[in-house]
């Protein structure tokens, strides 16, 4: 998805003026109920945490609707649904709106930010350097302990709520299901709910006024409260504090909403950050600000293999800081290759070149590494996603093992296979022979690397670059071009006009696998493990091999001017 970046270079911060219209004022508590919390406290059970209360606060009598949303931010809606609660809206689109209806009451906003970013569908998925002022009465999203509070006075799940017993799993009007003792509705059930708390794992008996963790933890997740339709009743409850799926602020379902809150909080406490955790231990070595000039966007996805834990790390770069993140699990990983959603990664358990039987398997990106499924044939490995007529399919190969001799080599084959819903389809043998590199999605071309550089176009078999060794090819399907390392050969100095040594060039062939560029290392390196990187037809990724023959570093190759961006360090990647 390609993300549009409005540039905004300033807080946008609205002053309160003094109010001169009786209806602005009017409008500023409308639809809102206040909870006399002062002295009181609520528990959060998912943290074995008590939060106390030392001021009052108002909350929406219901979630934002569609009219709501639509009236104040200008875009268009449905006559029909315009009662119901605004979903498929981010974080960020929740945080925007509070901030809008603060300036129609000449409130100060809550929440400042330096940029907006959007994706082609306009919703806002991240807010560059976001700030809030709790010391102020705007309009903002309630935090959890408030969001806790506020369902309390009557929870009934079964009684007052649209669930998946009785919703035909759609959202209804709001209020259509009654309200609670403080006249609040749809607290669960109907749509689940974006809170203002980053999501904090920390345990403490009693904390006066807390607001989640200070600052995102690795994953950037913010709490989600009150279940919607599609959950069961017995299953809604105020400990729950997510969903299936990570929740990240610039994620949008059909089942996830918002309401508004107002309440200055003086004395906030957020858990330390000491708290929050940490999954992996990977050095960053560029910042989205940067990437986003290399590659004129912040939404950006690496996932690599650790040879030192053999798992798969992975780091979404979608982040004012953002951490390298380790999937935990027995499975010995090898090449990752990320859905062209960005939600899924696969990998097999055997690496190029070496015979033997490799398992494949597809999983969420995530920590967890959730919903697992392993290809249920006997050989499966180095696996590369396409789209074919809107499917997604993976390629992969019967057989790791390299593919110097040809009668071996045409034994094994390549075929696709169709993955949807979490599911893989039925495999289709596409070639004879392991086109490990890559085949198009029209099938016209495709190549195999390690060690000698084969294609196949249009049907008909070849062998490229002079039947000398190259290995680590990936074959671009938007431009046919092939980047492949070599070991300091003939052709290759050729070209170069200059020796080098075995992979301390990255080179490029067209479509009949004439060479037609070569990339220089950094000084003291060699390059390894390359690929081209999807939907930046000029960009590839590779690691970086220090001296001592480790693989220090990952790095972004710009094909067009040979320069070189470091991403992340550790020992062996």
């Amino acid at each position: 998805m390609r993300f549009l970046l409005l540039s905004i270079f300033f807080f946008l911060i609205s002053c309160a003026n003094e109010a001169s219209d009786a209806d602005d004022i009017s409008d500023a508590f409308e639809g809102l109920a206040r909870l006399k919390a002062t002295g009181d406290s609520v528990q959060l059970e998912s943290m074995h945490l008590t939060a106390k209360f030392t001021y009052d606060f108002y909350v929406g009598e219901h979630e934002v609707t569609e009219r709501e949303y639509a009236e104040l931010m200008g875009e268009k809606f449905s006559a029909a649904d315009s009662n119901k609660p605004v979903v498929d809206v981010t974080f960020y689109d929740a945080v925007l709106y509070a901030n809008e209806l603060s300036k129609k009451v000449k409130l100060d906003t809550f929440y400042a930010y330096r940029t907006v970013l959007r994706d082609d569908e306009n919703h806002a998925v991240y807010l560059e350097d976001l700030r809030r002022d709790f010391t102020n009465d705007g309009y903002r999203l309630p935090t959890e302990a408030e969001w806790i509070f506020a369902a309390s006075q009557g929870w009934n799940p079964k009684k007052n709520a649209w669930t998946s017993e009785n919703s035909n799993y759609e959202s209804h009007a709001v209020c259509s299901a009654g309200k609670n003792a403080a006249g609040i509705c749809d607290m669960a059930g109907n749509v689940a709910e974006w809170t203002n708390d980053w999501l904090a794992e920390w345990n403490d008996t009693t904390v006066v006024n807390f607001a989640g963790a200070g600052s995102p933890n690795s994953l950037n997740e913010i709490v989600l409260k009150g279940g919607s339709f599609r959950n069961a009743a017995a299953n809604i409850n105020l400990k729950s504090r997510g969903d299936i799926y990570t929740v990240t602020p610039a994620m949008y379902a059909n089942y996830v909403g918002f309401r508004v809150a107002r309440g200055a909080l003086l004395q906030t406490s957020f858990a330390p950050a000491s708290e929050i955790k940490a999954d992996y231990h990977i050095s960053m070595l560029t910042d989205y600000k940067k990437l986003r000039t290399v590659l004129g966007t912040y939404r950006a996805k690496l996932a690599f293999r650790d040879d030192e834990t053999q798992r798969i790390g992975f780091v979404d770069f979608l982040s004012s800081s953002p951490r390298a993140i380790e999937i935990k699990d027995t499975l010995d990983a090898y090449h990752p290759a990320i859905s062209p959603d960005g939600k899924r990664v696969a990998f097999c358990t055997k690496p190029e070149g070496i015979s033997g039987k490799s398992a494949l398997y597809v999983r969420d990106l995530n920590s967890d590494g959730s919903n697992l499924v392993k290809l249920d044939v006997e050989s499966a490995a180095i696996p590369r996603w396409r789209i074919v007529a809107g499917d997604t399919e993976i390629v992969y190969v019967s057989s790791t093992g390299n593919n110097a001799n040809e009668t071996d080599w045409k034994k094994e084959s390549t075929w696709s296979v169709k993955f949807s819903g979490g599911k893989f389809g039925e495999p289709q043998k596409i070639f004879a022979g392991t086109f490990n590199a890559g085949v198009s999605s029209d099938n016209q071309f495709a190549v195999s690397g390690a060690r000698l550089l084969r294609a196949n176009v249009n049907g008909k078999n070849a062998i490229w670059y002079g039947e000398e060794q190259a290995c680590n090819a990936s074959l671009s399907d938007s431009t046919k071009q092939t980047l492949f390392l070599d070991f300091g050969g003939k052709l290759g100095q050729e070209f170069s006009g200059k020796s080098y040594a075995a992979h301390e060039e990255i080179l490029i062939a067209d479509s009949l696998g004439k060479l037609t560029k070569m990339i220089p290392a950094p000084e003291n390196f060699t390059f390894d493990h390359t690929e081209w990187v999807q939907s930046q037809k000029n960009f590839a990724v590779a690691s970086l091999t220090n001296s001592d023959g480790a693989h220090t570093k990952i790095a972004l190759v710009n094909t067009l001017d040979s320069s070189v961006t470091e991403l992340v360090e550790g020992a062996e990647l």
